[in-house]
């Protein structure tokens, strides 16, 4: 496997900057999520690595090797497609086989290298069947079993569970994720599906409008968010965010309600944004009220949309607890979970976990 270095890369297409300066270091062996809604620059990222697109400026290394003018071929990298690019008139074997006869690989050594793929993919019942054949699960096995057989450095892969339904998105991200692991593979996985980057990603890279917000574990991402548009991506349901200001306490009136704030960073009168994860709201018997605006049953637990004033906020609450729309509840937060956010830049001013040790803005 190999380490990958993005520096300083730039795209432009016309007067439009797809992708603004970006340098990304991604270790030997780890696996990075780029997660961002569409066109924010994620894909524009793999295809320059790739070779598939030029960059406008900046430099690639794989293994501190500059690979920023080589072309596709000569980079050792394994991408899987969205679409699978299945090749229809080949077999499911022909398929997997087909950049090691592009290489004029033995044919021992291709027919080897098929069968191990095949059985750790779990899709040797099917290698002389077509693709039309196949479900959406096995032709992504199919793709993977393709890139598997090149040994590449790293693979690339674009959103490649995103045509599949629910319930086979959960199971194939489950085997990708042991698939990897077992591997030991370098890989960067462009999502879109903020549970598939938080379950699947040693560290996730965050873009939006062409940049990268943050560079982070998981957990780091979810708890320290370096501003208000990581921590608004990242959540289901997400943070809610209300207008508030610091009282002489230290306290944060936000709406109709006040916060106690432990770590309010800023002098009384300051204006704050405030963000509430549904998590982090409880209901409290003698704490602020709140009128309940929506109950939405999930199964494992209800989300309970609330108003206090012109503030609108969610909690979460255990399925069986009796909460009726138009009545007013209690509500309470721990302030070690509150996040405070710059009104003007949307910069993170305090979250739970906050550490600058810990992240790359």
């Amino acid at each position: 496997m190999a380490a990958i270095t993005l520096s300083a890369i730039t795209k432009r297409f016309g007067s439009f900057d797809a992708l603004q300066p970006l340098s990304l270091e991604v270790q030997d062996r780890e696996f990075v999520a780029l997660l961002g809604p569409s066109g924010c620059g994620k894909t524009t990222t793999l295809n320059i690595l790739a070779g598939l697109e030029a960059p406008t400026s900046g430099r690639i290394l794989i293994d501190g090797r500059d690979v920023t003018d080589i072309p596709p071929m000569q980079r050792n990298l394994a991408m899987v497609f969205q679409s699978y690019a299945l090749y229809p008139h080949l077999s499911v074997r022909r398929n997997i086989a087909f950049p090691l006869e592009v290489r004029r690989a033995p044919r021992a050594e291709i027919d080897s290298a098929v069968a191990r793929a095949a059985e750790l993919l779990e899709i040797t019942p099917y290698l002389d069947r077509y693709p039309r054949a196949l479900s959406g699960g096995q032709r992504q096995r199919v793709a993977l079993g393709r890139a598997l057989v090149r040994k590449p450095a790293a693979f690339l892969l674009d959103e490649p569970l995103s045509n599949l339904d629910a319930v086979l998105r959960l199971q194939m991200r489950a085997e990708l994720s042991g698939l990897f692991r077992s591997l030991g593979a370098t890989a960067l996985y462009v999502t879109h599906d903020q549970a598939e980057a938080m379950t699947m990603a040693d560290r996730i890279a965050v873009f939006a409008a062409g940049r990268m917000l943050q560079f982070a574990p998981p957990l780091t991402i979810y708890r320290a968010p370096a501003d208000r548009a990581v921590a608004a991506f990242v959540g289901a349901p997400p943070m809610m965010f209300l207008d508030g200001i610091v009282t002489d306490g230290g306290a944060i009136q936000a709406g109709g309600l006040t916060f106690p704030a432990r770590h309010a960073p800023l002098a009384p009168g300051a204006a704050v944004t405030l963000g509430l994860r549904p998590e982090d709201v409880s209901p409290a018997r003698d704490g602020p009220t709140a009128e309940v605006v929506l109950v939405e049953h999930y199964g494992g637990n209800q989300v309970v949309t609330l108003r206090a004033g012109p503030a609108r906020f969610c909690m979460l609450s255990p399925p069986d607890m009796r909460i009726e729309q138009g009545h007013r509840i209690g509500v309470s937060v721990d302030p070690r979970n509150l996040y405070l956010f710059a009104p003007d830049t949307g910069r993170t001013l305090a979250a739970p976990g906050l550490d600058p040790r810990n992240e790359t803005r």
